[in-house]
């Protein structure tokens, strides 16, 4: 993060699938938000597609994780 930058991420939708034994998929819709020092405000909708590894008595891992933008 940017000194004197405000984030927030807004999750709008979800959805988390089993792919195998072995790995997840997560899809999410997410709000990027932000403002800057200099008051400058911006804002963008963003989708996340990622897998991820399960593993023994610990959280699952991200293998691979693509952004793309979905609006202005």
């Amino acid at each position: 993060m940017f000194e004197g930058w405000q984030n927030a991420h807004h999750v709008e939708k979800t959805s988390i699938n089993q792919l195998n034994d072995v790995e997840l998929s997560l899809e999410a819709d997410i709000l990027y938000q932000n403002i800057r020092p200099e008051n400058s405000r911006y804002s963008y909708k963003i989708h996340y597609s990622t897998i991820l590894k399960l593993r023994d008595n610990e959280l699952p891992l991200f293998t691979n994780v693509h952004l793309e933008p979905t609006g202005t």
